[in-house]
Parts: C-alpha cells; sequence; structure tokens
C-alpha cells in the first residue's frame, strides 16, 4: 500500500467508526457502510445482505446504486457474498464473468470483479458487505479485502449497537460502540501480525535478492498492521473519554527524544514529500506510559503532514525545561483561523478551512489532550492560517503518582 492511501484509508476507518456510531437506526448505519466501502478501495458499486440464519439464506438489502433487486437471495455457493457468508472470510474475485454467480444482482449488472467481506459480531453472522467494479482493467488485491473486512468490523459493531438501544433504549449503549468497535478489530490484526512474524523468520533463509524484497514487504506490512493497531487504541479511548471515564496509563521509565525518534522516522517513510526532522538531546527520560505518548506524536506528525498537503518541513523539537520535558511539533501547513482555535481540541470538532478539503474525525486532538492531561502535563497550540502551526506538549518529568 502506497503511503499516502494508507494514511487516507487510516482516515476513512476513523471517519467511518464515527458516522456509524452516530447513526440513529441500522438503514442509516447500513448506508454510511456502503458509503464508506465503495471509497475506501475505489469501487463504483457495492451492496449489503442480510443473513437469515433461521432459513439459512443471504437477501441483499441494501445497494449503492439504487437496484430493483433489493430481496433477492444470493446462491451461498456461486456468489462472492455467499461464499464470503459460508466460509466467514474476504473472498476477491478479479474476473466475474467466470469467477462470480451470472444470476447475482452484480452479476446481470455487468460487474468485472469485486470483494465480499462477512458482517461478523462475536461469532454471529449478520450478514456481508460487497463492492465492485465495472472496469475492466481494475484489479482488487489483499489489502482491498483487509481494509474492507475492517470497515466490516466496524460496520458489525454499529449494527448490533443500534439494535440493542431499540431494543434496551439506553443511550449508554452507544457509549460503549467505539470500545467494541476496537475489540473486533483486535482479533484479526493480532492474528495477521503473528503471520507476519513467522513468514519474517522463513525470509531468513531465502537467497538474495528475493530475501531482501520479502523483508522489505513483510516489514511494510508489519507497520501498517502497527498502524491499525494504533487506529484500535484510539477508538478505544474515544469510548472512554464519550463515556467521562479516565484513561489507564502505564507508566514505566520512557525515553521521550527515542520515542520521538522512531515515530519521525516512521513519517519519513509514509510522507516521502515532506522533510521532517527531530531537534533535541541525546536522551530525555520521564515516568510516562509509552503506548499512550506514541499516540500524542502520532497524532501531532500525522496532522503535521496531513494539513500540509504541498509537503514543506515539520519539525519536532524537545528540550528540557527544569522538572519539564517540552515537545513541540511544528509545521509549515494550512494553519488554523482564529477562530477555530479555541476548539481544536474539542472532540469532534474540526476548522473550518478543512471541512470537505481533508479528511479526518475530530477525536484525535481530543484524545491527545486528554492523555497530557492525566499525566499532569499541559498541550497548547499557536498558528497562522496559511503559514502553519506550532502544537506544545508539556509533561512533568519525574511524576509518580498514581492516576
Amino acid at each position: 500500500m502506497e503511503p499516502r492511501e494508507s494514511l487516507a484509508r487510516r482516515d476513512a476507518l476513523l471517519r467511518a467508526a464515527r458516522r456509524c456510531a452516530g447513526e440513529a437506526s441500522a438503514e442509516a448505519v447500513l448506508r454510511t457502510l456502503l458509503d464508506e466501502a465503495v471509497g475506501l478501495v475505489g469501487a463504483d458499486d457495492g451492496g449489503v445482505a442480510r443473513w437469515d440464519a433461521a432459513a439459512r439464506q443471504l437477501v441483499q438489502v441494501e445497494s449503492f446504486i439504487p437496484s430493483a433487486n433489493l430481496g433477492v437471495l444470493l446462491d451461498l455457493e456461486r456468489s462472492a457474498s455467499g461464499r464470503a457468508a459460508t466460509n466467514r472470510e474476504a473472498v476477491v474475485v478479479n474476473d466475474y464473468p467466470r469467477e462470480g454467480d451470472p444470476n447475482s444482482p452484480a452479476g446481470r449488472m455487468g460487474v468485472r470483479a469485486g470483494v465480499a467481506v462477512p458482517l461478523v459480531y462475536e461469532g454471529r453472522l449478520i450478514g456481508t458487505l460487497s463492492v465492485s467494479t465495472f472496469d475492466p482493467d481494475k484489479r482488487f488485491d489483499d489489502e482491498d479485502a483487509a481494509s474492507l473486512e475492517l470497515l466490516a468490523g466496524i460496520g458489525a459493531s454499529a449494527l448490533i449497537g443500534r439494535e440493542r438501544a431499540e431494543l434496551e433504549g439506553a443511550l449508554a449503549v452507544r457509549n460503549d460502540l467505539l470500545a467494541e468497535v476496537s475489540h473486533d478489530l483486535r482479533t484479526p490484526l493480532t492474528a495477521a501480525r503473528g503471520q507476519v512474524q513467522l513468514l519474517q523468520r522463513d525470509v531468513a533463509g531465502l537467497a538474495e535478492p528475493a530475501r531482501t524484497k520479502m523483508g522489505q514487504g513483510l516489514d511494510r506490512v508489519d507497520r501498517a498492521i502497527a498502524r491499525m493497531t494504533q487506529l484500535i487504541d484510539l477508538l478505544r479511548d474515544a469510548a472512554l473519554l464519550e463515556a467521562g471515564q479516565p484513561l489507564d496509563l502505564r507508566r514505566r521509565a520512557v525515553d521521550l527524544v527515542a520515542l520521538a525518534r522512531e515515530e519521525v522516522e516512521e513519517y519519513r517513510q509514509l510522507a516521502p514529500t515532506h522533510r521532517l526532522r527531530l531537534v533535541g538531546p541525546a536522551q530525555l527520560a520521564g515516568f510516562w506510559d509509552p503506548s499512550r505518548l506514541e499516540r500524542v506524536l502520532d497524532n501531532l506528525l500525522g496532522n503535521a503532514v496531513k494539513y500540509s498537503p504541498e509537503g514543506g518541513s515539520v519539525t519536532v523539537t524537545i528540550r528540557r525545561d527544569g522538572d519539564w520535558a517540552s515537545l513541540a511539533v511544528r509545521d509549515q501547513g494550512i494553519g488554523i483561523p482564529p477562530a477555530d482555535l479555541g476548539h481544536v481540541f474539542d472532540r469532534f470538532y474540526r476548522a473550518k478551512n478543512v471541512g470537505g478539503r481533508i479528511r479526518g474525525t475530530g477525536i484525535g486532538l481530543a484524545g491527545a489532550r486528554q492523555i497530557v492531561a492525566q499525566h499532569g502535563g499541559s498541550i497548547m497550540v499557536e498558528s497562522v492560517e496559511g503559514r502553519g502551526s506550532t502544537f506544545v506538549v508539556r509533561l512533568p518529568i519525574d511524576h509518580e503518582d498514581d492516576d
């Protein structure tokens, strides 16, 4: 997956989680799910099918392009959605006329390629999510299927959330939704990381140049899984914050400079058009939660890159100020309008100059502020619209009190 595409897909999944969580009905969730799925992999059409466990039937219930095929039964053996439901796994079909079901809704519309994934929640099959294209030259791959599986996990959790809300009439269920999403998404990612680690050991025995090529490819997959895991943690924390609960910090001795160096190196690969540099001492240790601080850094660097679409410099500066550590991230991007500066850390808030232009969810900075605050620190921003922004995080270096 290309670096920019990886960032775009991560943002799309965050946006999908937010949109699905905010929908008031199952029908609205399905429509949102389809909209996000088609855009996520650049498809032309898509559909959602419901699984009737009692009758063991898969019924088309939603279509991206208005269709008269709603209510049609899908063949469990021949259609891509039927196979995805039967085998509980993603199905990629890149020659639909030969490998698909010509009598299915997709087949009758002239689909050339498609992907179908199951909608599963805690072992319960809800249905399937599928996308397709009419372009004879377009092909879907395993990364497309993996992205759709993650999106399907979000959709399945959202559907169950709506079902519970309707049955129980409890608004609290909506606050649990993001936590459930993160729980569902973690399982396939853990399995994927385990497989990557096994393959990395096997690659060591290959001859060159295959060893280097395969090793680099697996490293890229491993980094993508790590970033998706960070996304899941962000969703889980967002659910806790929405419910008004504090985060569970796990403090230990951490070198802030080393942590920042890893993040900077990661973004140098993800954003090669930007010039990233780290300025600071050789090390600066404190007693913090490393995974949560890594998320703060990832959010600030990700925003600096995303909101500098034309490239430019992104500088991370770390220094010690008495008993405090200071970390600043400065970019040369589009900046923040003065009227929005006081709201950038509000949950789900987005500045007026990015709406509709640059994708985002509005939960990253809210989570960063909570993480920093629970460490006893502070986060602030200075910005000039059109010239860039600087976010500054201050953390107490020796703070071992309980949260």
